[in-house]
């Protein structure tokens, strides 16, 4: 991965999975979800947000970056078609979205480590139920990562 390249490295995994991606602060991906509209059943849509970059200088050269960015993996329908909605429990929500975006969250952020040769120093996941306009449910939080191993392209 390029030095500072997280969301672009997120951005192309994501197109890789034919899942939507949608970065920059709560007003712009509300605002992007919502313009693109027509979501699938059983179609992903990563968000992505990076809080911070804190670049380690050796000698005035970076040696490692920490990243710190909000990721979240959400869904508005189901595999076979139930859609997010505010009449939902939680347990149904759960049962139907929440705990497979857990799962397929903790698998893509280990794939993307191994990938990019990230260290994940830290990670917390969330549920978000009924985001943005569209109504969305989402599993997602903080997560902290290290790269040592980036390319400098000059």
């Amino acid at each position: 991965m390029e030095q500072f390249g997280l969301i672009k490295a997120l951005q192309a995994d994501c197109a890789n999975k034919d899942w939507r991606f949608v970065s920059g602060d709560r007003w712009h991906r509300n605002a992007e979800i919502t313009k693109q509209g027509g979501l699938d059943v059983g179609e992903i849509v990563m968000t992505a947000f990076m809080s911070n970059a804190q670049p380690r200088f050796v000698n005035s050269v970076i040696d490692r970056i920490t990243y710190s960015a909000e990721i979240m993996l959400g869904r508005k329908f189901d595999e076979i078609g139930d859609t997010s909605s505010l009449d939902e429990t939680f347990i149904q929500k759960y049962e139907r979205r929440l705990e497979e975006l857990a799962k397929l969250m903790a698998t893509f952020l280990a794939s993307f480590a191994c990938e990019h040769r990230l260290t994940i120093q830290s990670s917390t996941f969330q549920f978000y139920l009924n985001q943005y306009d569209e109504n969305l449910d989402f599993c997602g939080g903080n997560v902290t990562f290290i790269d040592e191993d980036f390319r400098v392209v000059e």
